[in-house]
């Protein structure tokens, strides 16, 4: 999992499984991996819009809902961001692959019960720079 913490320092989980006691050593490399920018348009006025990256290339049904769209896909978040006023984001720190990015706009006023959705895929290469423009649907 990658996220960028509060003070701004990059954080990255990883599960290791260990059976009977055993022990291990674990190194990881916390480069500042890739950067992903893009922009979200076609979201409502007043509308929030949230950003996701998941690994791995993601079919999301045009009438799913938050938690259809969601469900199944926890373990597989590399990222997310609120979107810019202006539908613009960001996301640092994925490493090179194949992934889906995510943008879910919705009504604050409803508590999230009104909203719109829209995924793209996107290939993050070495050189660790990717750009995805999304429409809302």
């Amino acid at each position: 999992i990658n996220d960028q913490g509060a003070s701004g320092q990059q954080m990255r989980s990883f599960r290791v499984e260990l059976a009977n006691n055993q022990t291990t050593r674990l190194d990881a490399n916390l480069d500042d991996g890739a950067r992903i920018s893009g922009s979200v348009t076609g979201t409502p006025q007043g509308w929030m819009t949230q950003v996701a990256l998941v690994t791995g290339v993601v079919e999301i049904s045009p009438d799913a809902n938050l938690q259809e769209i969601f469900q199944g896909l926890a373990d597989r978040m590399a990222g997310g961001v609120q979107a810019a006023p202006d539908g613009s984001f960001q996301i640092e720190g994925a490493q090179a692959g194949e992934y889906t990015v995510i943008a879910i706009a919705y009504d604050p006023e409803s508590l999230g019960q009104t909203s719109k959705h829209t995924a793209a895929p996107v290939t993050v290469s070495e050189n660790g720079e990717a750009n995805v423009n999304l429409t809302m649907r």
